[in-house]
């Protein structure tokens, strides 16, 4: 029961976490590696989605369903955030985080 509380604020944190630094006004940074912004879209909604999972195991589909939507509306709600942007590619990104979380999660739910 307390490690399942333990997931559950982790994934409200999570996503309250990528809506402050999604919304925040963005600095510019030097890029090193090719899109490295996209790794970082992938493991925000990997975290959000795996703690997600962990949290409420009887949910699947509607945690995958919401950590997409999160991403989705995020995305929507920078095109009025200037002077970040929406972006397709992030989109992207967000959802390949959220389903490596769930073949993570299934691979995991079977080791046990």
């Amino acid at each position: 029961m307390l490690l399942r509380l333990f997931w559950r604020t982790g994934c409200v944190f999570g996503a309250l976490l990528i809506a402050v630094l999604s919304l925040w006004p963005r600095v510019d940074t030097l890029s090193v590696v090719p899109h490295q912004d996209k790794y970082g879209h992938a493991l925000a909604y990997c975290c959000l989605a795996f703690f997600g999972l962990r949290g409420f195991p009887q949910h699947t589909v509607a945690v995958l369903l919401a950590s997409v939507f999160w991403g989705v509306l995020m995305e929507c709600l920078q095109h009025f955030q200037p002077p970040r942007t929406f972006d397709l590619l992030d989109m992207l990104a967000n959802t390949v985080g959220v389903l490596f979380a769930w073949g993570l999660n299934s691979y995991l739910s079977k080791t046990r």
